[in-house]
């Protein structure tokens, strides 16, 4: 069966960072469902479903269960057979988790491990204040001293996000904090949850969620 990871945890938590060091390492593939969405608004093909994606978008509108799960399942059918999966940020409630039942059963996986990086709020807050997103590829960064300019990846321009100020966070924040705590519980039942310390640098928390991962 094909193996399948679940990374989340508030804004900021470097869940998309994380991802992808341990998609590199295991030799699986990282899907993030905003990236998803990203791709979406860029894509030409004249559709009635880009079309009402875009216009949720561009009015501020959170994309709807349902279509979170139609770009995983188109994301998951262009892989090549066999292929892990890590997601960020999916599934993102307790609906999208359930939902994710029928994509596991339609494509073989293993059931979810779960890992959620544990910040405080005052530690998100703190790091999307420092934050740019390549306008590019989409790759964060945290950048205390303003000097790196460009993404290290494509060389795309880093710029804030408007949504990275600080009562937007908190706002976001406070929207997350049930939904999370729904997940963790979800996923606890069935033994596959894994608490991850993220206040930890980068490397410590990479080290201990493969120390995790190697255990299980």
């Amino acid at each position: 069966m094909r193996r399948l990871f679940i990374i989340n945890g508030l804004p900021g938590s470097g869940k998309g960072t994380q991802a992808e060091k341990v998609a590199h390492k295991l030799r699986i593939v990282h899907i993030s469902s905003g990236q998803l969405i990203r791709d979406a608004l860029k894509s030409t093909v004249n559709s009635e479903f880009l079309h009402q994606v875009r216009a949720r978008y561009n009015a501020g509108i959170i994309q709807p269960n349902d279509v979170a799960l139609k770009l995983v399942d188109q994301k998951i059918s262009e892989l090549p057979p066999g292929s892990g999966v890590i997601f960020d940020s999916f599934p993102i409630n307790l609906s999208q988790a359930r939902l994710l039942e029928g994509l596991i059963r339609k494509y073989d996986f293993q059931q979810p491990i779960f890992m959620m990086l544990n910040i405080s709020a005052d530690e998100a807050v703190k790091r999307l204040s420092t934050r740019k997103i390549c306008t590019k590829c989409g790759t964060p960064y945290i950048i205390k001293d303003n000097s790196l300019k460009q993404c290290q990846k494509c060389g795309g321009e880093l710029v804030s996000r408007s949504d990275d100020e600080e009562s937007v966070v908190r706002a976001r924040i406070d929207s997350y904090l049930p939904l999370l705590e729904d997940l963790k519980k979800y996923y606890q039942a069935n033994g596959k949850l894994i608490n991850i310390e993220g206040e930890n640098s980068i490397s410590g928390v990479y080290s201990e969620i493969m120390k995790v991962l190697d255990e299980k």
